[in-house]
């Protein structure tokens, strides 16, 4: 566990330090048109989302045990991570699903939200090199978040 924790800040360091060491052009900031950031059809969406993977996620680890709790949260992961991680500790929380297994069903729903990014990057950008400067990095955040131990000991 320790040189998991150790390695963030040196991470840190060493993308600030690449960040701060590359030169970018001057050229005049682009005037933004920002919006409000609370907007009533997202925290709906959000809500929806939310109810539905809580009573989804009860239900599966209800009749189908922690795999089911799991399949949910990777299925939420795709949908909305912060929906499937609020729902994983609601339910927690309930005494709903047993601690470890919500904390796993998190640690899913953010490697699979994580995860899911590097295709959409793809077909967006339509830039390989930032594509595979955008995988490299996803993929480094998924390997270090990994899974934690209890995930293993339940299985």
């Amino acid at each position: 566990m320790l040189p998991s924790l150790s390695s963030w800040p040196q991470g840190g360091i060493i993308f600030t330090w690449r960040s701060l060491n590359h030169q970018l052009p001057d050229q005049e900031a682009p005037k933004l048109n920002l919006e409000q950031p609370f907007s009533l059809p997202a925290a709906l969406k959000f809500g929806i989302v939310f109810l539905a993977l809580h009573v989804a996620g009860t239900l599966a680890q209800k009749y189908f045990g922690m795999y089911g709790f799991y399949a949910i949260s990777v299925a939420g992961g795709m949908l909305s991570s912060a929906s499937a991680v609020a729902a994983a500790g609601t339910a927690a929380a309930h005494n709903e699903v047993p601690i470890q297994v919500a904390a796993s069903g998190a640690v899913l729903a953010s490697l699979t939200s994580t995860l899911i990014d590097i295709p959409l990057v793809a077909r967006v950008a339509a830039n390989r090199s930032l594509t595979n400067r955008v995988s490299v990095a996803l993929a480094s955040i998924a390997a270090r978040l990994g899974l934690p131990e209890s995930f293993y000991t339940i299985c």
